[in-house]
């Protein structure tokens, strides 16, 4: 060392630091920082931050944050956020959200929502946009946490698609359910043995909030929270699949249509934790994928039929579709598979299943009307359980892939007990 350095090689012109050094190597001018530095190596002009550096290399127009930095790094201008940072590196105009954000990162046009964001991100016009407060879930796969939202929320979008907005709706659906997937959840029981969760109310919110902005004139029926119908109404299950998805199995729906006068036009059933949309507006149906729309088809495939075991069964007396799973007619010529989801009916639409059985009143159904329109617009065929027309006679659904295919799944239902 050159002059004037102590035991450990600290002090003033000494290899550590030209001048100024403290008993650590700290000081003005030092290798740490050139002038002004604290016992730390922090202070006015440092490497850590160029001027008025707290102790923990935090200040004004330092590297973290630029100007009026608080004790952790954050504050106006910083790196975090431009202006009006907290404590925690949120507010006015910062990285997650440009004004008004809370101390959460949340508040008006942040990134989250655009405008009116409660303390958890959600309000009006935003994506989780919705109604009511409640617990949501606690530790999920983003976070969960408590929602606020609004009953309201005005306004339209111009020339957008009916399908364009049922898409963002169901997109806006699936940030929540994939936000909270894997978290504690709350639980609502509806009675005979089914339940709802707080993603079940916040995934219809959001979709509501994105229904309620685009189409204010429409009717909206939920699964949760009900409603009723119109000359437009939009049928909306906000989570098909919800035991699959208090279980943390990774199999549930987002489905969304618009019945117009008692005709589907447009529908849409969304994988949100596969990042898939099916939608069709009548004509074709399709995937997308990555921003990215391709043509799906039905095809028989690996012979694949789901079979849905879950109540109510209007057929009961003389059906229930487990007893095929015990007839070797059925094993010998498919494959049974059983996901406890509509979205099987999409799979069908795509040619990932040969066919799908329920039974069930399923005309105007929130959870059906997606899965079907879907079918019907790819080209499969779909029947009631006779083989009949869908909706009429015996009810409850076939939908299969091709006409053989169809035609095998009526004999297995009829062997299965169905009455003609």
């Amino acid at each position: 060392m050159r002059r004037g350095l102590g035991a450990a090689g600290f002090g003033r012109g000494g290899v550590w630091a030209r001048r100024g050094l403290g008993a650590t190597g700290f000081g003005r001018d030092g290798v740490w920082a050139r002038r002004g530095l604290g016992a730390t190596g922090f202070g006015r002009d440092g490497v850590w931050a160029r001027r008025g550096l707290g102790a923990t290399g935090f200040g004004r127009d330092g590297v973290w944050a630029r100007r009026g930095l608080g004790a952790t790094g954050f504050g106006r201008d910083g790196v975090w956020a431009r202006r009006g940072l907290g404590a925690t590196g949120f507010g006015r105009d910062g990285v997650w959200a440009r004004r008004g954000l809370g101390a959460t990162g949340f508040g008006r046009d942040g990134v989250w929502a655009r405008r009116g964001l409660g303390a958890a991100g959600f309000g009006r016009g935003g994506v989780w946009v919705g109604c009511g407060a409640f617990r949501v879930c606690v530790g999920g796969v983003g976070g969960c946490g408590t929602i606020w939202g609004v009953d309201e929320v005005g306004g339209t979008v111009g020339s957008e698609s009916d399908v364009a907005v049922a898409v963002r709706a169901v997109e806006a659906a699936g940030v929540v359910v994939r936000r909270c997937y894997g978290g504690v959840l709350e639980r609502f029981d509806k009675g005979g043995g089914d339940f709802a969760t707080g993603v079940d109310l916040a995934a219809e919110v959001a979709v509501r909030g994105v229904l309620r902005e685009a189409r204010p004139g429409d009717a909206i029926v939920g699964e949760e929270y009900g409603g009723g119908g119109g000359g437009r109404t939009w049928l909306v299950d906000p989570l098909c699949g919800t035991v699959n998805f208090a279980a943390r199995t990774p199999l549930v729906a987002v489905n969304v249509a618009l019945r117009v006068e008692g005709v589907v036009v447009v529908a849409v059933s969304a994988d949100p934790l596969a990042g898939e949309v099916f939608w069709t507006a009548g004509s074709g149906a399709f995937l997308r994928r990555g921003g990215v729309d391709e043509v799906v088809a039905p095809g028989v495939g690996d012979r694949l039929v789901d079979v849905n075991l879950d109540p109510p069964f209007p057929n009961g007396a003389s059906f229930r579709a487990a007893r095929m799973l015990l007839d070797d007619a059925f094993v010998g010529r498919f494959r049974p598979r059983v996901v406890s989801t509509s979205l099987a009916l999409a799979w069908v639409a795509a040619g990932r299943r040969a066919g799908y059985v329920t039974d069930g009143v399923l005309v105007d159904s929130v959870h059906f009307t997606s899965g079907i329109a879907l079918c019907q617009a790819a080209g499969c065929v779909v029947s009631n359980l006779a083989g009949q027309g869908v909706h009429t006679g015996r009810q409850g659904l076939i939908a299969a892939a091709d006409v053989q295919t169809h035609r095998e799944l009526v004999d297995l239902v009829r062997r299965a007990g169905l009455e003609g």
